[in-house]
């Protein structure tokens, strides 16, 4: 029995997605070794996966996942967040979603550090719009989605409005 409950743990340790998988959207399933492929191939390692972060990203002191997650018909994939909101059972939220024929390998996620980050428009890739800031302060983790040397953007909790949301920082 001891070694079956080390085994386990191990398993989950190894395997954080395990936990999550009763809560996987409608439609979705999780990288499999098939899919780590191109950039993935490159960059997936034991402790960095290009498709898995995990931080804290809404500040409530409660480890968070996010995903991207590819569609069981693999005409897509989205980008989903394990989060626990006011104390309830963790829920996922889609952040952005694709459906089409770009490979998802072209996709990746990091957890960008709190600090200050100049945004796209900041940069002069394009006028910014009312109410888009030029320079950004992350106060707590957040998502950083990108494609493969191309456009990038955060997703980051707003404490106000209790809701994840998205900044550009590269085009």
């Amino acid at each position: 029995m001891y070694s079956r409950t080390l085994i386990l743990l191990f398993a989950l340790l190894l395997c954080p997605h395990v936990l999550a998988e009763q809560e996987l959207p409608a439609g979705y399933r999780f990288p499999n070794n098939e899919d780590r492929v191109d950039n993935w191939k490159a960059l997936d390692k034991v402790d960095s996966k290009p498709y898995y972060i995990q931080a804290d990203f809404n500040a409530d002191n409660i480890q968070d996942k996010a995903w991207i997650l590819i569609r069981k018909d693999n005409t897509g994939w989205g980008l989903f967040v394990f989060i626990n909101l006011d104390g309830a059972a963790s829920k996922y939220i889609k952040l952005d979603e694709y459906i089409g024929k770009e490979k998802v390998q072209t996709m990746a996620i990091s957890i960008a550090s709190p600090g200050e980050y100049i945004t796209a428009c900041g940069k002069g890739y394009w006028d910014c719009k009312e109410g888009e800031p030029k320079q950004i302060t992350l106060l707590h983790p957040a998502i950083s989605y990108f494609m493969y040397e191309s456009a990038s953007s955060f997703f980051y909790w707003d404490l106000v409005s209790k809701n994840f949301r998205r900044i550009w920082t590269s085009d």
